[in-house]
């Protein structure tokens, strides 16, 4: 167990050197996989249906979720070396790519560079080591990045100089909110616009499901070795609070496009997103714990490879029942501009 008295773990902070690089993981990723993961947290249909997503001009073929995209990449990284580390969790995700989409029968595997690392002043037992993670498949194809920092233990507190810790993510701007529950074109949509997406109840069974598939690390899995953890107790993944939220987003924007069509409205559509920014887990999620998810616009421009699209950049939010902000990132989505 990782955080038992017992326990040595083979590789800490001292061994993430600055500079390595490693190339890793051979995961096959099939339909039944893709379409489970996205009825339970991204039902769209260019995840679910053969059908739909070969005619949608985007998609071209069923694809998986990019939240499913994030956790495969963390569960490649638990496989080779979290699970035999002094991993204490992460503060959160710089940023993440969507480059290519992850399709059924794909092989993936994950190329790791280690681009920083600093111990802390306030605690010298641990630091913060950044990485970038690269996904390919089979041929090669770059399909996703991710600039993600994770926390470690040292295997000789006070072995290494404590630094400075840079300022890991920016702020994301203040626009006042817009409550609203329509989707208008790109043209008409208010910067500001707001909508309270939704709300996510993790429970023992839901923590322990999306663990011991996506990120199998004792602290969100072994009761015994979680009570020894700087957690005190099993903690949901941060990939499971993310894709509550997408799980949570979807379901309420097709609520509402389904309610506008049927009051004779013409909303607008969205596609697919081209990554995020800035995603910080800041309060453990535990069992009974339920956050509340909240998306609000806060710029847009128009798309120059995609004329009959806009972008829009969206800040979420999710709020646990204790009124304290548990998780945010700033995002990017494709919306409809209907052009002349």
């Amino acid at each position: 167990m990782a955080n038992s008295p017992a326990y040595t773990p083979e590789i800490c902070f001292e061994d993430l050197v600055p500079g390595s690089v490693e190339t890793y993981g051979n995961r096959l990723v099939d339909t039944v996989e893709i379409k489970a993961f996205a009825a339970e947290f991204d039902p769209q249909q260019f995840h679910l249906d053969e059908a739909a997503a070969a005619a949608s001009p985007f998609a071209r073929g069923l694809l998986a979720s990019g939240w499913h995209t994030n956790a495969l990449i963390n569960r490649i990284n638990c496989d080779h070396f979290m699970l035999g580390s002094s991993c204490m969790g992460s503060p959160g995700v710089d940023e993440i790519k969507w480059l290519r989409p992850v399709r059924p029968g794909d092989r993936l595997k994950v190329r790791r560079e280690i681009l920083d690392r600093r111990v802390w002043r306030s605690k010298p037992d641990r630091g913060t080591v950044l990485f970038t993670y690269d996904l390919f498949n089979q041929n090669d194809e770059h399909l996703a990045r991710h600039d993600c920092r994770v926390i470690f233990g040292l295997r000789n507190p006070g072995s290494l100089a404590p630094v400075d810790q840079p300022a890991s993510f920016q702020s994301s701007p203040v626009v006042p909110a817009i409550a609203s529950d329509e989707l208008p074109i790109f043209a008409e949509l208010p910067i500001g616009t707001a909508w309270a997406i939704g709300d996510y109840t993790f429970t023992d069974e839901n923590i322990h499901a999306f663990a011991s598939v996506y990120d199998n690390q004792p602290f969100h899995i072994d009761a015994i070795a979680a009570g020894q953890s700087p957690f005190g107790g099993i903690i949901a993944s941060g990939w499971h609070t993310a894709a509550a939220w997408m799980a949570c987003l979807v379901r309420n924007q097709t609520d509402r496009f389904d309610r506008l069509q049927a009051a004779g409205r013409n909303p607008a559509v969205t596609d697919l997103s081209p990554g995020l920014k800035n995603m910080r887990w800041l309060k453990p999620v535990r069992a009974g714990d339920t956050l509340t998810y909240e998306c609000k616009v806060i710029g847009k421009r128009e798309s120059a490879s995609r004329p009959e699209w806009g972008l829009v950049f969206h800040h979420n939010t999710g709020i646990n029942q204790r009124g304290e902000l548990a998780f945010e990132f700033s995002g990017a989505v494709f919306w409809e501009r209907r052009l002349p």
